[in-house]
This record gives structure tokens, sequence and C-alpha cells, in this order.
């Protein structure tokens, strides 16, 4: 079973060159020298073969090779004279530190491929009256899924029957269960803690949330960050050096010290330490349901000083709401007039029909019996009662009524407004808003905290604007933009603080403005939002945004601080190792293995880093 497990996880070289050096040790201490010989020749074979499949099968880079070259030449020469304790141990610190590489790449890749293994493989899918077990694969958009008490939501929709605690921790990074319950959306993933539910499918199974942030992560993990690029560039360069400084310590000092200065000089440190920080930095962007596009948009993010906001569907819900019905007629009531236009609604896909209907379940208002029902497209909707009456709901020209209005006209200016008419009569008017998302204040206060510039960038008329820049304490809006003018403004704001703009907006409406920022956080479906900017956070999920840029600081940082650990211990084993203080074996481990393994468990405190936010938060 161990050895199953070490296969299926790709530890089987590094495990075996740390077995088979340990045995060898066991034989030194025993004197069994001939035995011991084989075996180190065992370890250095091993390693040749290990570099070449993984060179064939073009999972590791250059530099990743050169290392491993250097440990096979390093370990030959020190067989070669002898030194078989130096080459054990130099085997068994070279083993280890591969081994622990290969865990924080499992770490990193964890967490939403094990959420994703444990999503149901078959679901209950209402047919007609009855329920029908359906692979998960063959769930289409439309279907009615049956989730029960224990069981993970299989499907991106909108919960059409039943209430339910749900614990979505494992895709949003939400400690709190959420309820669930009627009309609400939720996301495949999701943990039904109590409760259970009739689910729509919005999309296909494989289509889900959680399946396209994997495909995603896979699809943009090889954007590199900057740093990264640096760091290999610096080690070929550092490399140079140390072969030449070497070349001139075996000359001046003898083979041993020169083999200290090759061993202690490997820049596998860099290789491993900063490119694991990074990588483990995206599953835990990954666990709260960010797709980052990279590495490289990490490193951008700390650096962003301004922020600029997008409102409908960012600040605000994107998602319509009746706010108030203004009789005009005062034959009818307010209820008359919801179920005239309710029942009208029925029929269309609107928003407003969202907007109307859910008002009319809130109320609990009995539909009517229409008939002759048409919609046509940017003017309304009509269709006649059972008893004869001509209904319209639709567009109006306020205008025309405006002399009439029983409220201010200020109270409804800038809204969404239609007519329901009755019989060519207008009876009422229904003015619709779009409403704040609750999260946004608190992510505004954030976000300043965190000391970024916050503008409020709109194609909305500029007193809604205003209404929403008050309401959240930002001084800085412009409203009436089109896609361009935002774009603009991002490259004026862009040519004052050099890299460090960030805009956030929806993935159609801003994609060029997205586009246009040094760092682009697109809030939004995946399937909508997948293309554009370079973080990608689910909609109605914004407090993630400051989270964002606080985890990319502290990401960045422990890359520095990873950079000056490894830099530190490999001086400290260099001079020590030339002055004859420690041993080739001893200098190996402060130096090259000892900075990779400090630096690795300075990079897993990161992930701690979600729950101190979320605690201080």
């Amino acid at each position: 079973m161990v050895l199953v497990y070490v296969m299926e996880r790709e530890y089987l070289f590094p495990t075996l060159v740390i077995a088979l050096g340990i045995t060898s040790m066991i034989l030194h201490f025993f004197l069994f020298e001939r035995l011991e010989s084989v075996l180190l020749m065992a370890i250095l074979l091993i390693l040749g073969i290990w570099t070449i499949i993984d060179f064939l099968k073009g999972v590791t880079g250059a530099s990743e090779e050169i290392v491993r070259v250097l440990m096979i030449f390093v370990g030959g020469v020190l067989l070669y004279f002898g030194l078989h304790l130096e080459c054990i141990l130099l085997m068994v610190m070279f083993g280890t530190a591969e081994l622990i590489e290969e865990r924080v790449k499992e770490l990193a890749e964890h967490g939403l491929r094990k959420t994703l293994e444990l999503m149901p493989r078959v679901v209950r899918v209402i047919e007609g009256e009855v329920v029908a077990m359906k692979d998960v694969g063959d769930v289409k958009a439309g279907d009615v899924v049956v989730v029960g008490r224990g069981e993970r939501i299989p499907v991106d929709g909108v919960v059409v029957e039943g209430e339910a605690l749900v614990d979505e921790s494992a895709i949003t990074g939400e400690p709190e269960p959420r309820s669930i319950g009627i009309f609400n959306e939720v996301i495949a993933g999701g943990l039904v803690l109590s409760g259970a539910l009739r689910v729509r499918a919005r999309v296909s199974g494989p289509e889900s949330t959680l399946a396209q942030i994997v495909k995603l992560d896979e699809r943009y993990k090889e954007r590199k960050a900057r740093i990264e690029s640096i760091v290999h560039k610096f080690s070929r360069i550092y490399l140079s050096m140390m072969l030449v400084l070497a070349a001139v310590v075996w000359v001046t000092l003898g083979y041993y010290k020169a083999l200290i200065v090759l061993a202690v000089g490997c820049p596998s440190a860099y290789l491993v330490a900063i490119p694991a920080t990074l990588l483990l930095s995206l599953s835990v962007y990954a666990r709260r349901g960010i797709v980052v596009k990279g590495t490289r948009p990490i490193e951008a993010a700390s650096k962003v000083k301004v922020m600029a906001l997008d409102k409908t569907g960012t600040l605000t819900l994107g998602d319509l709401f009746l706010e108030k019905i203004v009789i005009l007629d005062g034959r009818f009531t307010e209820n008359n007039v919801l179920a005239y236009a309710a029942s009208l609604e029925v029929h269309s896909t609107h928003p407003i029909a969202r907007a109307v209907l859910r008002e009319a379940r809130r109320r609990k208002i009995r539909l009517l019996k229409i008939s002759d029902v048409m919609e046509v497209p940017a003017v309304g909707i009509q269709g006649k009662t059972l008893d004869g009456r001509r209904i319209f709901l639709g567009k109006l020209d306020i205008m025309r009524v405006k002399e009439h209005l029983p409220v201010e006209y200020t109270e409804i200016e800038g809204k969404t407004i239609v007519q329901l008419s009755v019989d060519d009569r207008i009876a009422a008017l229904m003015v619709f808003s779009d409403r704040l998302n609750p999260k946004a204040k608190s992510m505004i206060k954030e976000l300043k905290k965190l000391g970024l510039r916050i503008l409020l960038l709109t194609g909305d008329k500029i007193s809604n604007a205003k209404a929403v820049a008050d309401a959240l304490e930002i001084t800085e809006f412009y409203a009436g933009l089109l896609p361009e003018d935002k774009v603009r403004i991002i490259e004026e704001l862009k040519s004052v603080y050099r890299g460090r703009v960030a805009m956030v907006g929806d993935g159609i409406n801003d994609a060029p403005a997205l586009a246009a920022s040094d760092v682009g956080i697109a809030i939004g479906s995946l399937e909508v939002a997948g293309e554009s900017g370079d973080f990608v956070v689910p909609a109605q999920r914004i407090r993630n945004v400051p989270f964002i840029i606080k985890f990319s600081r502290r990401c960045m940082r422990a890359v520095m601080e990873n950079i000056s650990i490894i830099l530190v211990t490999k001086i400290i084993a260099l001079v020590l190792g030339l002055l004859g203080l420690l041993p080739l074996w001893l200098s190996v481990a402060v130096g090259d293995d000892g900075g990779v393994l400090l630096a690795l468990l300075n990079t897993i405190k990161i992930l701690r880093a979600p729950m101190i936010f979320s605690s201080k938060s």
C-alpha cells in the first residue's frame, strides 16, 4: 500500500533515493563498504534515470535538470575519492528536499481538486412525475435536481423548492453556512447541512463554477510572475559564477572545497522555494473561489495603489427590485396592479419580470389567466384577461404624466419606470431600482484601510452614481461613461501610477477597461468573466476583492523573505565550509537543502493567511 501511495503521488524517485541512502548509512557504520558502494552507485543511477524521464516528459525545466546533474557529479566525485559518508548524507538531504517540494506542489493543487472529487457522480433528476437517476455529466440546463441533507449540490442553478443550510466554504472561503431558499442562486460544490432543495440547473454539470475554476486554474498556471523570470535568469548567471569559483578553488584549495562550492552554490533552493510560494498562493485563492490567471497577477496586485470600480453588478447587485407602485387611477390598488403585472410577466424572462414576480410571491398575489400574450423587445408585454380587459406593461414617456404624479418627480428620477395600462388608460407606474450589494460598504472600508485611492466609474446617470458614491463614502466618481471613456480614465491613471492601477467590473461591458488596467478583477459568472481580467471572482463575492490585494502583498513578502533566507544560509555555509569548519555534507545541509527547508516552512505559513484575514475582517 505504501508503494502504491508513493507511485500515485509521484514520490517514487525521491523516496527511493532516501531509502537507499539510509540503507547505505547503516551499511557504512557496519563497515560493509563494498555493498555500500553498490548502493551509492544505484542512487546515482536512479538520479540519472529520474532526470532523463522527467526531461522526456517535459515536466522539469533546464535549471532543475542542471541541478540534478550537478548532484550526480558531486556525488560521483565523492564516491570516487572514497568519501562515502559525505556522499550518503548529500543524497539523503537532496532526496528529502525533493520530497518536500513534491508535497508542497500537492498542497497547492489539493484543495479544489479534492472538492471536485467529492462531487456526486450520480444525481436525482425530476422527470415528469418521477425521480430518475442520472450521471452528473448528463444533467442539462433546465433540469431540476434533488439535493438532500449531507449531499453536495452538483450543479449551478436556482432553487425552485425547499430550504436548506449550505456550507460553501470549499468554494467561496466563507466560513459561515448560508441559508438558502426559493429563488436563491446556488453554485456546485456546496454541502447541504440541513434541509433539502430542488435546484433548476443553470448550466450542465461539467460547466459548473467549480469545474471551470479548476480548468482556468490549470490553463493559466504557466503564466509566470516577473520575479520568477528574474530568479531563473539570476540562477543561470549565479550557476556560471559558482562553476568558475569552483574551478578556481579546485586549483588553489583542492577538490574537496571545490565540491563544497558546487554543492552549496547550487541554485536549486531559489528554483524550488520561489515557484512553490507562488504556486501555493494560487491554491489559497482557488479555495476562496477566485481564479488567478497564473502567478503574474499576484505580483502585480501586490503593487496596486489605485482601484477603479464599476457600479452595476459590482457595487450593486445588478438585480432590479420593485421599489414602489405609483397609482394614477384611483380605481386600482397596489395589489390589483401587481396581479395584472405578474400575470403578464410570468410569460417573460426580462429582469423586470423577475422583480415583479418576486414581489408578487412575497405578497402572495393570485395570478390571473391571460390570453393573447405578446412581448415586443424594448417595448413591453401585453395580453387579455378572461373578462376582455387589455393589459399592457412596458415603456413609458415619463414626461406625459410628470404633471399628474402624486409623488415628487425627484423621488423617481433616474430610476427604471414602466407603466401598467388597462384598456389603454395608464393605471399605475411601477418604479424599479438596483440594490447596493450589502457587502459593498465594508469592502470599500477595507480597501481604504489598505491605502488605496478609490474611484467609481459608471455608465449610469450622475444622480444614480452620486447616490451610490455617497452611500459608500466614495469621494471620486465619474458618470455617463462609455466603455472607451473608462479605458481613457484607466490610461490616465496608469500614466501617474505606473503599474499600480486595478479595475474591478463585470466581464462584459467592462472588458476593455479590465484589459487596459495593470490588474483586472472580473466579477461575474465564469463563462462570461473567464476571458476578462487577471482575477475572476464569482458574482456576489465582492468581499474577496480586498483579500486579493492583502494576500498578494503577503505572498510577495514571503517571496522576498525566502530569497533572504536562502541567500543568508548559502553565505554562512560557504564561508564556514571554505574555512574548514563544516564538512561537505553539513555545508550542503545548511546552505542548500537547509535553505530550501526553511524557505518552504516559511511558505507554508501563507496557508494560515486566509484565516488571519477572515478573523480581522
